[in-house]
């Protein structure tokens, strides 16, 4: 997948949001990338503790945050295919 086309294709439409009352574009691309690099993690202490730790995060939280203000989503993209890819 060409990310770098992709990414300019999608920084037009970012600040759309995606239903009325919901996150921006950009905000749910944001919340993947938190949302896969979460689960990663607690697959990695699954299979690596003695006894496993439950940790929740608050998604609303997580998209009000400095990073998710980003105007463009190139970085997170690039976050988002190596964590898919691993």
């Amino acid at each position: 997948m060409h990310w770098k086309k992709r990414s300019k294709s999608i920084n037009r439409k970012i600040f759309k949001k995606y239903c009325p009352g919901g996150w921006q574009i950009r905000q749910l691309i944001q919340y993947l990338v938190d949302s896969h690099m979460h689960s990663y993690i607690r697959f990695k202490q699954a299979l690596t503790l003695e006894k496993g730790i439950t940790m929740d995060y608050n998604s609303d939280n997580l998209a009000s945050l400095t990073d998710t203000k980003n105007p463009t989503v190139e970085s997170s993209l690039l976050i988002l295919k190596g964590i898919r890819h691993r």
